[in-house]
């Protein structure tokens, strides 16, 4: 099962059934976009807190993503340190490298009867 890491539950996302992530893409390819649809282990601290699947991928350049995406995927209003955390991540980068904004859904628990 693929997954995706999570070293801060920044905004208290992952304790929503939906929640956002922002990623820098890696490549020219279209990593996350295939995997719409796929189901992904959301781990925080190398721990599998539950299952996930990917709703959307949309795939924009760091520049075009609306500031109220990045503050609400952060927790933070001030871009300076909203660009200070990416920038934590992914050291220095262009406003016109590509990101994908990712939308996960959390997976139903299945209760034994």
């Amino acid at each position: 099962m693929k997954a995706i890491r999570f070293t801060q539950n920044w905004n208290g996302k992952l304790n929503n059934r939906v929640f956002t992530t922002i990623r820098k893409c890696k490549s020219d390819d279209d990593y996350y976009g295939s995997k719409v649809g796929s189901v992904f282990a959301v781990m925080h601290a190398d721990k599998v807190l539950f299952n996930a699947t990917l709703v959307s991928a949309d795939k924009i350049s760091y520049a075009e993503i609306r500031y109220e995406i990045k503050a609400t995927d952060t927790g933070r209003t001030d871009a300076t340190k909203i660009n200070a955390i990416f920038e934590t991540f992914y050291g220095k980068f262009a406003p016109t490298d590509k990101f994908y904004i990712l939308l996960f859904e959390k997976m139903e628990k299945k209760v034994s009867p």
